[in-house]
């Protein structure tokens, strides 16, 4: 702890309001020490996850106790590298590379040892895994419980949870409809070569997924 800075910067809401931006602000805050089984994460990468972000700056949902709060942190996944240990930690260690959640706008963080995974290197990739490609594999694998040849349809498909499912259902070998909103969203899925894509936008009645002919 003695050689790292006695302040750091991070992003933190002082009340709920309409959207991220217009209760985010920058704070400058004592150094963080972690307690008994947490570590301190020097933070390399954030996630930008923009319904997480949105709900938790309006304090909606999961995010409710937030309208009480007089100051909470922004930002959900993150990677980096851990700093400091905790009393009871025992399998991570200083210089590790892990992802964690919460708070993750941040220069560093002290986040429990039950919410952090450790990876090979603190990189985009390994933030994107950590939520989105957490959640589109446990949707397919363990509540759909997805079988190769069968037709799934991803809606919203353009985000990150999104790209990681139909991707995941092309893998399984399964005959894949997304769903997204603008052309830009539209080509980056076709890129993936799905088998049908719907844009919302230029679609104005989506017709029943009974009745979409696929490509051989």
């Amino acid at each position: 702890m003695d050689s790292l800075p006695s302040t750091f910067r991070r992003l933190v809401a002082r009340r709920t309001g309409r959207s991220f931006s217009e209760v985010a602000e920058v704070e400058e805050a004592p150094m963080l020490v972690p307690g008994e089984g947490e570590v301190l994460v020097k933070v390399t990468h954030a996630g930008i996850n923009g319904g997480c972000e949105t709900f938790r700056a309006r304090g909606e949902h999961a995010f409710a106790r937030n309208k009480e709060a007089t100051s909470f942190t922004l930002g959900a996944e993150g990677a980096g590298v851990v700093a400091a240990v905790g009393p009871g930690v025992l399998n991570l260690k200083v210089g590790q590379a892990v992802t964690f959640i919460g708070g993750a706008f941040s220069e560093f963080v002290v986040a429990k040892v039950a919410m952090c995974w450790p990876v090979a290197a603190p990189t985009p990739e390994s933030v994107a895994l950590t939520i989105s490609g957490t959640v589109a594999a446990a949707a397919l694998h363990k509540v759909a419980r997805m079988q190769s040849g069968e037709i799934v349809l991803v809606t919203a498909a353009g985000g990150a949870t999104g790209c990681f499912a139909v991707q995941l259902a092309k893998l399984a070998g399964c005959r894949v409809v997304a769903t997204c909103g603008g052309q830009r969203k539209a080509e980056r899925l076709a890129a993936l070569g799905l088998h049908r894509i719907i844009d919302h936008t230029q679609e104005a009645r989506l017709r029943p997924l009974t009745s979409i002919v696929l490509p051989a």
